[in-house]
């Protein structure tokens, strides 16, 4: 059996390496695609009392943001056979190099009737 020198085992475990460390680089963006979308839309932050957030873009209006979050909401209460009782919104416009849209939405629940 040849022996190869200590140099060139060690070069030839560093390509491989390289080459799975290149698929997990690869394999990034979906990864992080998926556990964005894995997260919990709304959450009880009390009795009957929940909250939703949700962010856009820079250059995107806060009110965007406040609809989506108010979609969100409605889509739980029909889910879970509820109605939004009361709800206040925090929402903050976009600033291109600044931060990013955003808003908040704290609402309180009763049984539908």
């Amino acid at each position: 059996m040849k022996q190869f020198p200590t140099s060139i085992v060690i070069i030839l475990r560093m390509k491989s390496f390289v080459k799975s460390q290149n698929i997990l680089f690869a394999a990034m963006p979906i990864l992080f695609a998926v556990s964005g979308c894995a997260q919990t839309d709304v959450v009880a932050i009390g009795r009957n009392t929940y909250m939703v957030i949700r962010g856009g873009w820079p250059a995107m209006n806060g009110f965007a943001c406040e609809a989506k979050c108010y979609e969100a909401a409605n889509a739980f209460c029909e889910k879970n056979h509820i109605a939004i009782a009361s709800s206040t919104p925090t929402t903050i416009d976009g600033r291109v190099f600044a931060h990013n849209a955003s808003s908040k939405l704290v609402f309180t629940t009763t049984k539908k009737p």
